[in-house]
């Protein structure tokens, strides 16, 4: 099959012999994430499809790219770009909990996001990443923001959690310090 398009769906020539019809794989019904499908299609009406979806052979459930099928659904896609992965259910489990998981261990680099950001907007758009004019400019603002934080007067912020999310946010930032969380405060665009 030589197909580049399907709906509003342009893919990547590399991709074209790994499609396959969309109604042939299903979304894994264990999926924990809630993906921003809207961004997605921006994405793909922009970029092109550029990368498959991975599908376990024996469920025909997606393991990687649940979010990705439901927005080339939204634009009318008939086929899509599949690798089938022959794994048992242990570790289909694994794979839709890692792909989900892993990339939010990530931690950005600020200077470097905005200096891509920044070149985007030079040379063309920002649409199409996920990323805004208003996250473009909370990045300026937090490299404008000085490293030390003696000379503001920072506002506290205080909510009620129960213990097991205070001890899980106790656990993921162990190595976090006040000045990161008004870092990533200001990435966010709340200013104090």
């Amino acid at each position: 099959m030589h197909m580049t398009h399907s709906g509003l769906v342009h893919y990547h020539p590399a991709l074209t012999e790994l499609l396959t019809p969309i109604d042939d794989i299903h979304p894994h019904p264990d999926n924990p994430n809630n993906g921003d499908t809207e961004h997605i299609c921006a994405s793909i009406e922009t970029n092109g499809m550029y990368r498959p979806i991975y599908a376990q052979r024996t469920t025909r459930h997606i393991l990687a790219g649940n979010h990705t099928w439901y927005a080339c659904k939204q634009l009318d896609a008939t086929h899509i770009p599949v690798i089938w992965l022959d794994c048992d259910d242990t570790t289909a489990h694994r794979i839709l909990g890692a792909d989900n998981w892993t990339a939010r261990l990530a931690h950005p680099d600020p200077a470097a996001e905005l200096a891509l950001l920044q070149w985007l907007t030079d040379n063309d758009t920002l649409y199409g990443t996920g990323k805004t004019d208003h996250d473009l400019q909370a990045l300026a603002d937090l490299a404008d923001t000085p490293l030390s934080t003696d000379d503001y007067d920072w506002t506290l912020i205080s909510i009620r959690v129960p213990p097991s999310t205070r001890h899980t946010w106790n656990t993921i930032s162990a190595d976090t310090n006040l000045q990161r969380l008004h870092t990533l405060m200001k990435m966010a665009g709340l200013h104090p």
